[in-house]
């Protein structure tokens, strides 16, 4: 059935809700010949899952995992770089923005409705959140179910992202179009650390100035989070993004990295959102 399906010009790698590919499917129950033909295919190695997992992280088959830890030495797969790709690729994106068009940080995927704000947020990628936050960013937006990026960071248990969002007066009492709040989605390990955060916090209407350290290119470690609730695909579209750059007028020129720490970033385009990144000390 896969090599009539594939024959017949189906996606090899195409994902599903949760970002598994064929490959991931086939490596996690232990059919070697299938993850073979796959491979043989053009299956992709380097695929992630929303969990940050590659197929040879699944593989829970002696058999399976001997074939694909062959495959990928043989092919000299970075599987660190793998994990971190899709947060390298936002970093690199969120940065462009900021120089030449802020208006794309709260643009709405067009199917999900969820921003770069909510992929960082439920992916716990914390200097994308920062970078956001320098953007002004809307940290209160919701999604097509009324997810915000609170509810998302509280529901894949993104500890450290929760609380930057709330540090940036993300309003804790919004409720999605469930008539759920962050703490009611939540995953049940975070959900007394969030009641602390909203006893803590002490709201005013005054949005507070961004605070930020240094961010360094360091490895950020990835952690498989157990969750206790049903799946939301929350996922960074790269295919979409690159059609919407191709029909648009994108700014390609990067940024330029400080070496001094006490730098400030300072913007030569004529945007008028990057005046509050001149005032971020060190960012970038």
């Amino acid at each position: 059935m896969v090599e009539f399906l594939v024959k017949q010009g189906a996606d090899i790698n195409r994902q599903d809700n949760e970002g598994w590919t064929p490959l991931h499917a086939t490596a996690s129950c232990g059919f070697v010949s299938i993850a073979r033909f796959l491979v043989e295919n053009g299956a992709d190695l380097t695929a992630v899952n929303s969990d940050g997992e590659l197929a040879v992280d699944i593989s829970h088959c002696n058999d399976m995992a001997d074939y694909l830890q062959n495959l990928v030495q043989e092919l000299g797969i970075d599987c660190e770089a793998a994990r971190r790709a899709e947060e390298e690729l936002m970093y690199a994106d969120a940065k462009k923005w900021l120089r030449s068009d802020a208006s794309e940080l709260d643009k709405a995927h067009p199917k999900t409705g969820a921003t770069a704000l909510h992929v960082a947020a439920a992916k716990g990628y914390s200097r994308v959140l920062k970078l956001l936050f320098a953007g002004r960013a809307n940290v209160d937006k919701q999604d097509n179910d009324g997810w915000t990026p609170l509810h998302a960071a509280a529901h894949w248990c993104q500890k450290e992202a929760s609380e930057l969002l709330v540090n940036q007066m993300a309003d804790m009492e919004i409720r999605n179009y469930a008539g759920q709040t962050c703490i009611d989605v939540a995953d049940r390990s975070l959900k007394a650390f969030l009641e602390d955060l909203r006893a803590n916090s002490k709201r005013n209407k005054k949005r507070p100035a961004v605070e930020l350290s240094r961010i360094t290119d360091n490895s950020f470690p990835e952690k498989k989070i157990e969750n206790n609730h049903s799946p939301k695909l929350i996922r960074y579209d790269k295919e979409e993004k690159e059609k919407e750059e191709i029909g648009g007028n994108v700014n390609l020129e990067s940024f330029q990295e400080s070496d001094e720490t006490d730098s400030e970033l300072t913007d030569s385009t004529e945007s008028s959102h990057a005046t509050s990144i001149s005032e971020t000390e060190g960012i970038i």
